[in-house]
Order: structure tokens, then sequence, then C-alpha cells
């Protein structure tokens, strides 16, 4: 049986977003799926309550001292069902927000890339659909990207997310999305 897992993301404003929705409807609208997004912190299981709330307000204090981020992505390509792109701008900051968030290195994501971070697009189940969805994703190019907020994510046990909480960058109310209950 599967846990309730929390895990920090950020949704980038996308340069390109439109083209890349528009190829997201052509070949995945049967499914309900984040927008694009990079996984800042991997998914954890907390032991209770408290850990999520700790783990809240730590970022709610370290958010206050960042600036939005200028990002670039591109050379996508697929990793299992998903369909990635790599962070050729940026990508430097986005690991030292990772380090002052988690204290430490983190152990390798469960792609064929290793711990490198990445803009994860869209999923497409479909095997024969991604080469041509890669092909397509190719032909769109380089985009950029503006992130100015981190996201705690709450992932049900069937694989959905919910947003818990927003952290802007720098001076903003946080904004929680629901109560938490685990």
């Amino acid at each position: 049986m599967k846990s309730v897992q929390f895990s920090v993301v950020v949704f980038p404003k996308l340069e390109r977003e439109a083209d890349f929705l528009q190829l997201r409807e052509r070949f995945a609208t049967q499914i309900a799926q984040p927008e694009p997004h990079i996984l800042i912190v991997l998914p954890w299981v907390p032991a209770e309550l408290g850990e999520v709330m700790a783990v809240i307000e730590f970022i709610s204090q370290i958010r206050r001292n960042l600036h939005p981020l200028a990002i670039a992505a591109e050379n996508w390509q697929e990793s299992g069902e998903m369909l990635i792109g790599q962070i050729t701008q940026g990508e430097e900051e986005l690991l030292t927000l990772r380090k002052s968030i988690i204290g430490a290195e983190t152990a390798p994501l469960d792609t064929d890339f290793g711990s490198a971070l990445h803009l994860i697009l869209f999923r497409v189940p479909e095997r024969r659909a991604r080469a041509k969805v890669v092909a397509e994703a190719n032909r769109i190019g380089r985009t950029l990207a503006v992130i100015d907020a981190l996201l705690l994510i709450r992932t049900l046990p069937d694989g959905l997310w919910h947003r818990v909480a927003r952290f802007p960058f720098g001076v903003g109310r946080v904004d929680f999305y629901e109560q938490l209950i685990i």
C-alpha cells in the first residue's frame, strides 16, 4: 500500500507554454497531470503532521531571501513515460536552492539522468507516441522560464497531486490550499 507523500516543486512560468500545452493536448489529453514542473525535493513520507509543519515553517523562512530566478530548458527527451528537458541556464541556482532546503546532497532521482534537475513537461503513457512527442518538443526548442515561488505538494496513494502551500519568493503571503491531514 502506498503512503501519502510530500515534495517541494516549482512551476516555472514558461515562455513557450502555449506550444507545449498544445503538444500535450495532441498526445496526452486523457491524462490528468500537473503543469510543467521541476522537482526540487524528492517525495518523502512524513512520520507525523509535526514534521510537515516544521518543513512549512522552514520553507516559509528561507523563501524570504529568494528572488525570482530565470532558467532555460531544452534538449527534450523521454525518461520513463515523462517528457523532460535539460535545464541549461539556472541549474546551479536551483541546485543551491535544493541544498538550502534539504541541507545536503540528495539521493539520485528515479530516472536515467541521476540527481540532475530537469523540467518535466508531461507524461505520455503510450510508448509509440513518446518518440513523436520528443521530436515535436525538440522542434519547439528552447524555452525560457521564470520561477518565483516554491510549492509544497501532497501526493495521494492514487498518484494525484494536491497543492498544500505556495511560498512566493521575497515578501508576500504564503497561500495554503488545504488543511493538512495525513
